[in-house]
């Protein structure tokens, strides 16, 4: 598999919506940063476990790529992420600025507004 940006925020999102964490912890290391509007800031390896609970709290996550801008270490990608609850179906657009350095992924910030997102 390829290491560019796109490719491994791709592949750690994918682990992602498995729950499974030492799949996801190929893509992180403790180096890492990491941001969302829900979790606010974390570091090293404690993102896998957060990760991962998403993985496991919501059914059939997939995300789909919008929009990319990358260059050889990082990237700005645009995304909708689609996924089931036990309250129905849900739509969540937002955006991910990357860096992946060796093929893990050093710096991830989220952003989105988790309450916009739309049922259906």
């Amino acid at each position: 598999m390829s290491n560019t940006p796109l490719t491994r925020f791709q592949a750690a999102m994918a682990a992602m919506a498995t729950g499974d964490e030492q799949q996801l912890a190929e893509f992180y290391s403790e180096e890492t940063t990491y941001w969302d509007p829900l979790s606010g800031s974390i570091t090293g390896l404690d993102v896998v476990p957060y990760l991962a609970g998403i993985g496991r709290q919501l059914e059939g996550i997939t995300v789909q790529v919008e929009s990319v801008m990358e260059d050889g270490r990082s990237a700005c990608i645009e995304w909708v992420q689609r996924s089931r609850t036990s309250q129905g179906a849900h739509s969540l657009r937002g955006s991910t600025f990357v860096t992946v350095r060796h093929g893990i992924i050093t710096r991830q910030h989220d952003y989105f507004d988790y309450r916009a997102s739309r049922r259906g």
